[in-house]
């Protein structure tokens, strides 16, 4: 039977009342995700709070989550009480939409793990499919949304499935929203790519970086040190 908690170096997350409990999906963004020089953070869609703690861990930026699940929502706030960052971290309870309607914040970074699997099947548990599609927020969105809370100089860092990123990069060039790095996420070399680290700019940017990485090594031989050395700080 899992655990209901995930040990971190410095924190710890419980994720029994949450539907989406931690993955290397939310990991890798909160380890992979530049926060420098970012003095305040909008987390999309918390869930249990992981990533908007681990940027918490990695700046001094103030981070302000939202999420739109009561129960994740209360799931979350437990987590960031209990963390040695609480006091840099508001809680939201509300749909992004209607948060971006009320704030008067203008942010330096937004950073979201979105829902995904659009148009595939729903799992049968109500909970889950709302957290992992894109019912109640699509991309269309998340990025058309994210462009009118972020300051002139604002970015936006998201994973996604590797599927979907043309499509992310579309909506984004019509918001006037550009790459600025992407990095191609494989499970073991010998694999396909699954998921995409999207990292996108109001500066249109010539050269933008990209890259790949694998998340284990080949077989079974563990992970790979390009995914160790991005997490050392997170995971024991």
């Amino acid at each position: 039977m899992p655990n209901d908690y995930f040990q971190f170096r410095q924190f710890v997350i419980k994720h029994d009342r949450c539907a989406m409990k931690v993955n290397t999906d939310g990991v890798l963004l909160g380890a992979w995700t530049d926060v420098q020089g970012a003095e305040s953070i909008l987390d999309v869609g918390t869930g249990t709070g992981l990533i908007a703690i681990m940027l918490a861990q990695r700046s001094a930026a103030v981070i302000d989550a939202v999420e739109i699940d009561a129960t994740a929502c209360s799931q979350a706030e437990e987590n960031i009480s209990n963390c040695p960052w609480r006091e840099r971290i508001r809680l939201h309870h509300m749909p992004f939409q209607e948060y971006v309607s009320r704030s008067t914040v203008k942010f330096d970074l937004v950073v979201c793990n979105p829902p995904y699997f659009v148009n595939s099947l729903r799992p049968p548990d109500a909970a889950r499919s709302a957290a992992r599609h894109d019912e109640k927020l699509s991309y269309e969105s998340l990025i058309f949304h994210s462009s009118r809370i972020l300051n002139e100089n604002g970015k936006i860092s998201v994973i996604l499935p590797a599927q979907a990123s043309e499509t992310i990069l579309s909506i984004a060039w019509f918001n006037r929203l550009y790459p600025e790095r992407i990095v191609h996420v494989r499970s073991k070399p010998e694999r396909k790519p699954t998921r995409v680290l999207l990292e996108l700019a109001r500066k249109q940017c010539s050269n933008p970086s990209i890259a790949e990485m694998s998340i284990m090594n080949a077989g079974s031989a563990g992970y790979s040190q390009e995914f160790s050395r991005l997490t050392r700080d997170f995971y024991l």
